[in-house]
């Protein structure tokens, strides 16, 4: 089977989906942070959150065996999936407070779900480039090799989930998310305000991939009223402690 070849692939990290590896700042941060900012290995509000993700991907019908692990890291806004070793990453310095609030409110089941899609988004590039393919474009275009393990799953989701073909029903879909994904705005080399900063912020809103995923995570956000009452019970909570 002949597979579309990427013609530029830039080696990329952003907040919702990391392909490509870490930038130097996030190995240099790595570095820096304590391992986790929790006494307790298992926080209470880390196994709800856990329980949160596993349920949707359960409700969303989704392969087990293609579920990413999801882990602690640090510097982040919310979440990000990274390609690179298959994770979802959840913000390692938020506060027990502050997750909590999102898992009672279903913010963090609607952020999950924003992540989710991205995984989605990756498997119908990875079914539609094909796994030794998108290995050696990413080898010829930045010298980067990719895991044996990542190389490994990345075969596992097309056998899993079978190849995109042109006659397949998602080969249209898939093409434009290619195209999206080799167009998509590294916005973490940023820092500060700038007219530049703020065009590729606007392009990040606007690519495929984000529209695609905020459509669906849109329909887990939780409501404002949902969410004061959460905010104002979790509160007094903590007064009383």
């Amino acid at each position: 089977m002949t597979y579309m070849k990427i013609n530029v692939i830039e080696q990329i990290c952003y907040n919702s989906c990391c392909f490509g590896g870490k930038n130097k700042y996030s190995n240099m941060v790595e570095k820096l942070s304590p391992r986790d900012i929790y006494s307790d290995i298992k926080p209470e509000e880390f196994v709800e959150l856990r329980n949160i993700y596993n349920n949707l991907w359960k409700n969303l019908d989704l392969p087990e065996n293609l579920k990413p692990r999801l882990q602690f890291k640090a510097m982040l806004s919310n979440m990000a999936f990274s390609i690179s070793d298959y994770t979802i990453y959840i913000e390692k310095r938020l506060s027990p407070f502050k997750m909590n609030y999102r898992n009672k409110t279903g913010k963090n089941e609607s952020i999950l779900r924003h992540e989710i899609e991205h995984v989605r988004q990756i498997w119908d590039i990875i079914r539609f480039v094909g796994a030794n393919n998108m290995a050696e474009e990413f080898k010829n275009q930045n010298g980067f090799n990719i895991k044996p393990s990542l190389l490994k799953k990345m075969h596992e989701i097309e056998n899993t989930l079978g190849r995109i073909t042109p006659n397949s029903a998602e080969y249209n879909k898939a093409q434009q998310y290619l195209n999206a994904f080799k167009n998509y705005p590294d916005t973490s080399k940023y820092y500060g305000i700038s007219i530049k900063e703020l065009i590729e912020h606007l392009r990040y809103k606007n690519n495929l991939l984000e529209k695609q995923a905020r459509k669906e995570a849109n329909k887990y956000k939780p409501t404002l009223t949902k969410t004061v009452k959460v905010a104002i019970k979790e509160f007094f909570k903590l007064l009383s402690y």
